[in-house]
């Protein structure tokens, strides 16, 4: 609308000026030029012409200007689309990536790096192409060719830490989480990688340094911090504890139940350093405070041995003292049973776990009803009974942290290195529990071979087949009799007849032809013509040295010979110490894992330092 009203206005301008000039009949303009003189007497036909003039030198200096140009437009014009072109290869190759189609993410980062050369973002690409293809080595290069260049700095020593903490090179991982925290503080990944990785270490005094550091970038809220801090601070009284400093370790350990008073290793080993320095009052109280917000078996155990040289009834009294707290809570009714047993009070401590040793008696509860059997009436089959039920029993809750069961806390977890990942709950339980097969439980589908005892089926005899076409029956011969037993015991019976031949060979074929793979539907087999050239097969019974059959348990097992023929035997005529071979394994390493160290040798480092 504004531009409307100024070209209107330079429009009425211009009408008005050639109108003025209109109504001047005398005036004269005169242009002498290289001795010709120009004269006219009329302004307004000279002002248009001078007009003209201009504007036809504005159209010149235009023609001249843009075929000046035109060299530099084309080439503008050039590289302007090689950049589309290079941008439009990354947005396709960043879908591709994260699509997982490694043949799209290879082909736009090669587009990419080919229009966009000097475009820092193309290498990124290209490492994350070549970790998708598997090719390690080229993204390694990548990310190390990155930290030439402060824009991308960043970036490759996040893939470089990534990749070395995948390879299980803890040195190299610290290496570029160091660099990558004094290259750009406050990053949230280097900030909580470095705590981790110190916390893992047992370097508790860096890592509450590194702490201090993420919560002053504001990497976590207050009341984060002030766990982490705790945590890291009761770990750090513990190593403080162990090397002897105990004056220190009571600082940094009542400095933790101060910030997390519900923390029971932090109140455990406040106490347990208080005691050592003689300051009881402290560490009764400290234990007081956490066992009233939440009762643990530990917190029993502090609070009941705080003094050492304690009598049985000193202990109970101050079991007693410290259940009162929190009445009617399973761990004061278990503590005081333990301590009642302690004293051999038998009854009292049945009396007290009475209400716990119901249906839903966990573990605990029906191992500490084992031992109140058997001390106060030595009834091994009750004992039994409640060990029994403790196989059966919920368990009780444990230090647990992503899976993994521990019998003491720790600051880590040792599965995924997250500090304060242990909590006091029950563990996971299996979704099924493996079930044990019986001796009889035997498949009906198992196929089962006849064998004979003088004619007539029986279970034991061994049979030896290479043929079912043609076999014989052949009976071994009795064990000498002792002549010292033969006056004292009656003669042996008359030997049994053998089977009917056409008989055994029938049965024997039979269940040999079940133990055999059956053939594809569309294969042939074609019969071989060194079948005619085998020697008759001979069916041996195999016998104890009394003559008698030994009985057999199991299905036989098929054998292949060297001269291809086959061999059934029962699993009772193998040895008793005879082993399966164990299949060789399955090497399922990485490609680029170098594998088990060997002895002597040093460990190969893929990662450069820098």
């Amino acid at each position: 609308m504004i531009g409307l009203v100024v070209f209107l206005v330079v429009v009425f301008l211009l009408a008005a000026g050639f109108a003025w000039l209109a109504d001047q009949p005398d005036s004269r303009l005169v242009l002498e030029l290289g001795g010709y003189v120009i004269e006219h007497d009329n302004l307004a036909v000279i002002a248009a012409i001078l007009f003209g003039l201009v504007l036809l030198t504005i159209f010149t200096w235009i023609i001249i200007s843009m075929i000046w140009k035109t060299p530099g437009r084309v080439g503008s014009f050039v590289k302007t689309r090689r950049r589309e072109k290079g941008w439009q290869a990354l947005a396709e190759g960043v879908i591709a990536v994260g699509a997982g189609d490694t043949a799209m993410a290879k082909k736009s980062a090669k587009n990419s790096s080919k229009y966009l050369p000097e475009e820092p973002v193309t290498r990124l690409l290209s490492a994350q192409a070549a970790q998708l293809e598997g090719k390690n080595e080229q993204a390694r290069a990548e990310f190390e060719a990155m930290l030439s260049n402060p824009k991308t700095e960043v970036v490759g020593l996040r893939g470089l830490y990534i990749d070395a903490e995948s390879a299980g090179e803890s040195e190299a991982a610290r290496h570029f989480v160091e660099k990558a925290v004094t290259a750009r503080p406050g990053l949230s990944w280097s900030g909580a990688a470095l705590l981790e990785i110190q916390a893992g270490e047992g370097d508790f005094e860096a890592a509450l340094v590194t702490l201090q550091k993420n919560a002053d970038a504001k990497l976590y809220d207050k009341k984060v911090a002030k766990r982490l801090r705790a945590v890291l601070l009761t770990a750090y009284a513990g190593q403080l504890e162990d090397n002897g400093d105990l004056q220190k370790a009571k600082e940094k350990a009542f400095e933790a139940h101060r910030l997390a008073p519900e923390l029971v290793p932090a109140a455990t080993t406040t106490a347990r350093v208080a005691s050592r320095l003689g300051d009881l009052r402290k560490g009764t109280k400290v234990i007081e405070t956490t066992w009233k917000i939440e009762p643990h078996p530990e917190l029993m155990d502090a609070y009941t041995h705080l003094r050492p040289g304690d009598s049985g009834r000193d202990r109970l009294k101050r079991v007693e003292s410290l259940n009162a707290l929190r009445a009617n809570h399973p761990e004061g009714i278990m503590g005081l049973a333990q301590a009642l047993m302690d004293l051999q009070e038998w009854q009292s401590a049945r009396d007290v776990l009475s209400g716990l040793a119901g249906q839903g008696a966990t573990e605990r509860v029906c191992l500490m009803m084992s031992e109140i059997e058997e001390g106060q009436y030595g009834d091994r089959g009750r004992v039994r009974e409640w060990l029994a039920r403790a196989v059966r029993a919920p368990r009780d809750p444990a230090w647990t942290a992503d899976g993994y069961v521990a019998d003491r806390w720790a600051p880590v977890s040792p599965i995924s290195g997250e500090i304060d990942a242990f909590e006091w709950r029950v563990p996971a339980a299996p979704l099924s529990e493996p079930k044990d097969m019986a001796l009889d439980d035997v498949p009906s589908d198992r196929p089962e071979l006849p064998v004979f005892d003088g004619g007539n089926a029986t279970t034991g005899a061994a049979l030896v087949v290479t043929d079912p076409e043609n076999i014989t029956y052949v009976r071994p011969e009795p064990a000498a009799p002792d002549p010292a037993e033969t006056s004292a015991k009656t003669p042996p019976a008359p030997p049994k007849p053998a089977p009917d031949k056409e008989e055994v060979a029938a049965a024997v074929k039979s269940q040999v032809e079940a133990l055999k793979p059956k053939p594809a539907p569309t294969e042939t087999i074609e019969p071989v013509a060194e079948e005619a050239a085998k020697p008759p097969v001979k069916v041996e019974e195999a016998s104890s040295s009394n003559g008698a059959a030994a009985p057999t348990e199991a299905p036989p097992r098929v054998e292949s010979s060297k001269e291809g023929t086959e061999s059934v035997t029962p699993s009772s005529a193998l040895p008793k110490d005879a082993e399966m071979p164990e299949a060789d394994p399955i090497d399922r390493r990485p490609i680029d894992d170098p594998g088990m160290k060997k002895e002597g040798e040093e460990p190969q480092k893929r990662f450069r330092l820098f």
